[in-house]
């Protein structure tokens, strides 16, 4: 099951986005059910990924069950 998100960015001159960065964070676990407990408090853990360079768009692959709150 993949969705595929895309971002897109308007209003910067293609010289100023040499001096962006954009960070992604992913919350992971081995389980796609997996919840944090007093036992295991690092089941779902965030993944950071940065990135060399901002692009005006981009596109996003996220492979699992998730929910935006």
């Amino acid at each position: 099951n993949t969705v595929t998100v895309k971002i897109s960015i308007g209003g910067l001159e293609e010289n100023s986005l040499q001096s962006f960065r954009a960070t992604k964070i992913t919350l992971t676990s081995s389980n796609v059910m997996g919840e944090n407990s007093f036992e295991d408090p690092k089941k779902v853990s965030p993944v950071e990924t940065r990135s060399k360079k901002l692009a005006r768009t981009w596109m996003l692959y996220f492979t699992a069950i998730f929910h935006f709150i």
